[in-house]
């Protein structure tokens, strides 16, 4: 966007020049259309100040691109984006902007017929959807300019059109609960969408359906469209990065709700069956991988099928859920061998409901303010979640029947409610943050939460999400817990969790895995451990954040040198701290020895966008791209991969309800079967000492796991003499991701 934007503005300063409104106005379109994208990235990442900025500034843009506009077609479409800013901020319509859209529709009226004529009355018709009150418009009036948009787009033979307009006209039946026409509409779209292939429509209409014959009782019709629609979407996962604007589209409002009620569908029944709760388990970690290609914004996925009992027999897989009424929670056992010959899995599932009186954001909030109560310094903002429904406009529409040959055009006088397309819509009306607030990151002021505060949360937590299943894991044998979590669970530390007498870590080794399928599943290789170990112990240079240029200035952390100098005691290999600490020093020291372990004791940064996701070397960042070449150059040149990555000082970006995907991203992408990393900084000292202890475990008994060798780690501060050091705060943000063998 940087350079696109660059590039347009060298064009809009000889447009200027030359005296040209038309290009002027094209020029000034274009750069509206990049600061809306930026808006909305910063949006999925609840950046408040910068989608305020962004927004205003696409606004402006939109104007000038208005007022320089030298015909209609150019006029109508820079009103209409402008007036779409709206629509994507959530707001609703002042009187003089429903004007303004009247005074748009008149001018439609006049345009010739042509393929922007046709456009803008779809655009027309959708913006006027997206709002719940609609000062005077008709369901009416807008089925008038979809079905004339229909009528102009087969005189044209312009099927991507004609599908749009079609599907727009299922859409605005299904909302007036119009279900059978609502149906064959959508059925049409999806025809004419397939017949050229528009895979990026059909798996909306497909979604579209799927909702239909959910509302008409037909579950197997429903399953079978969304299933199309799922599968559409795995097949689209390149063009959901494209930058055609056409296939940009929005993750938490086109991709992920399809998703989750699908899932919601599947285990809509308390009994449901093996094969269901196994659909839905795939639907589950397929959603994961799908939030990582959009984190990515490329598929550099490979996934492969596989069981947890061909992995470890004794782990079982917890996946849990959250949808607008209810948590659900899959969780995969293996089969004892008391019960069965032959090896296999167990699947069960189990509903948590939603609390009467409860808002849809309650279990958001809920886990939210667990991770505050843990970890105040560093958590998410516990009112962020879904926006307030604002109350519908029952005001009844006058009935007006306009017959086409097309289409008839009575609607009922009112809609059903319109339900938000995500449950988890961040809201954007908090305040905005200083930029100061984000200029120093550091440990200085963090303090650890009380246990009156955190521990009620975390006892309901576990009662939503363990005690359900708690005996089921305890009757299978399993020794650790592997979490597919998500994504409003990623900040949260599973291991915090307690039933009441003993944290959940306490009775089992726990990681994390954003898919089974995205596993390198081999155990790690003993014999005599060495590692890489490098750090920074004294105040770094200040670095730029590199979405905003805000120049980040860490804190020191005087006991990485003491920590790498006792790991250094223990497992062997090259040491690399402070002023020595530079991408090329490491990209060298990885390159000339097979090290199966790589120690950063460093600050870093899990953003839920790939560019502000980075480790800190001396006076340099590493971001994922950088780590993975340097990490996966290794395995060019080494025959053994790295099998561990330790990021002892990182910490997930605060307010950014997403930005543990920065941490799975690391795991996925940079080139080690597991990654040990951090969900905040914790001291540097209580860091130290767990990760002396985690590397005792490891090399004193060669037959344990990585995730179990984590758990003595952390069980020998919970039980420790130094009272401070026993709350989570100080040993829940450890986590294991990846290969827990």
């Amino acid at each position: 966007l940087n350079d696109a934007e660059e590039t347009i503005e060298q064009s809009l300063a000889i447009a200027q020049a030359e005296n040209s409104p038309e290009d002027i106005s094209a020029a000034y379109l274009m750069l509206g259309n990049i600061s809306k994208d930026r808006a909305n990235k910063a949006q999925e990442r609840s950046e408040t100040r910068e989608i305020q900025g962004n927004f205003q500034q696409a606004d402006e843009y939109y104007q000038q691109a208005a007022d320089n506009a030298t015909t209609s077609n150019a006029k109508i479409e820079a009103q209409l984006n402008q007036l779409s800013l709206l629509g994507d901020r959530e707001e609703e319509f002042t009187e003089e902007q429903w004007e303004l859209l009247a005074q748009i529709r008149d001018t439609i009226e006049q345009l010739p017929l042509s393929s922007t004529a046709i456009s803008a009355r779809i655009n027309w018709a959708r913006m006027v959807m997206e709002q719940e009150n609609r000062i005077n418009v008709s369901p009416q009036d807008i089925a008038q300019q979809l079905t004339l948009a229909l009528q102009q787009a087969r005189e044209l033979q312009e099927p991507r059109a004609e599908a749009y307009a079609l599907g727009q006209l299922g859409e605005l039946r299904l909302e007036y609960e119009q279900l059978e026409q609502a149906e064959e509409n959508t059925r049409q779209a999806l025809i004419v969408a397939q017949s050229i292939g528009a895979s990026d429509v059909v798996y909306r209409f497909q979604w579209q359906l799927a909702q239909i014959l959910k509302e008409q009782g037909k579950s197997a019709g429903a399953v079978a469209a969304y299933e199309n629609a799922v599968n559409n979407l795995d097949i689209l996962r390149n063009d959901l990065v494209s930058v055609n604007r056409d296939v940009q589209f929005s993750f938490r409002d086109s991709v992920e709700p399809i998703y989750r009620e699908f899932v919601s569908l599947l285990l809509s029944e308390e009994d449901s069956s093996q094969q269901d709760i196994a659909k839905a388990r795939k639907i589950i970690e397929s959603l994961q991988e799908a939030e990582l290609v959009n984190f990515f914004q490329e598929n550099c996925l490979t996934a492969s099928p596989v069981e947890i009992d061909q992995i470890d027999s004794k782990a079982g897989v917890i996946s849990p859920i959250v949808l607008k009424d209810r948590i659900e929670v899959i969780v995969t056992l293996p089969i004892p061998e008391a019960e069965s010959a032959e090896s296999g899995v167990r699947l069960l599932h189990k509903s948590v409901p939603l609390p009467p009186d409860e808002e849809q954001t309650y279990f958001i909030d809920t886990f939210a303010k667990l991770r505050e109560a843990v970890a105040p310094r560093v958590s998410v903002d516990p009112n962020r979640g879904l926006n307030e429904e604002s109350e519908l406009d029952k005001s009844d529409f006058h009935k007006l029947s306009l017959t086409t040959k097309d289409e008839n055009l009575s609607f009922p006088a009112s809609p059903r409610p319109r339900v938000p397309a995500s449950l988890f819509r961040l809201a954007t009306d908090s305040e905005p943050k200083e930029s100061e607030e984000r200029a120093t990151i550091g440990v200085e002021g963090a303090t650890p939460g009380k246990p009156e505060d955190y521990l009620p949360l975390a006892q309901k937590v576990y009662d939503w999400l363990i005690r359900p299943i708690e005996q089921d894991i305890a009757n299978s044998g399993v020794e650790t817990l592997v979490f597919i979590l998500d994504a409003p669970l990623l900040n949260l530390p599973m291991a915090a969790l307690h039933d009441g007498k003993q944290y959940l870590i306490e009775k089992y080794a726990i990681a994390f895995t954003p898919s089974l399928q995205l596993l390198e599943s081999q155990p790690l290789e003993r014999g005599e451990l060495t590692a890489l170990k490098a750090g920074i112990s004294k105040t770094p240079p200040p670095v730029e954040l590199a979405s905003t240029k805000e120049p980040l200035q860490f804190s020191q952390l005087p006991n990485v040198q003491a920590e790498l100098d006792k790991i250094q005691s223990q497992v062997p290999g090259e040491l690399i701290v402070n002023e020595e600490f530079t991408n090329k020093a490491i990209q060298k020291a990885i390159g000339s020895a097979p090290f199966p372990v790589v120690h950063l004791a460093t600050h870093g940064l899990f953003s839920s966008t790939p560019e502000d996701t980075f480790i800190l070397t001396w006076e340099d960042t590493l971001n994922i791209d950088q780590l993975n070449q340097l990490l996966r150059g290794r395995e060019e040149g080494q025959e053994k991969p790295i099998e561990l990555l330790v990021l002892s000082a990182c910490q997930t970006a605060t307010g950014d309800r997403r930005a543990a995907l920065g941490l799975a991203g690391v795991a996925v992408k940079a080139g080690a079967r597991s990654t040990l990393a951090t969900l905040w900084v914790v001291n540097d000292a209580a860091t130290a000492e767990l990760m002396i202890d985690f590397y005792q475990e490891l090399n004193q008994d060669k037959t344990i796991s990585k995730a179990q060798a984590l758990r003595r780690a952390q069980i020998s501060m919970i039980k420790g003499d130094n009272t401070e050091r026993q709350k989570p705060y100080y040993w829940a943000p450890f986590v294991l991701v990846g290969n827990w063998l």
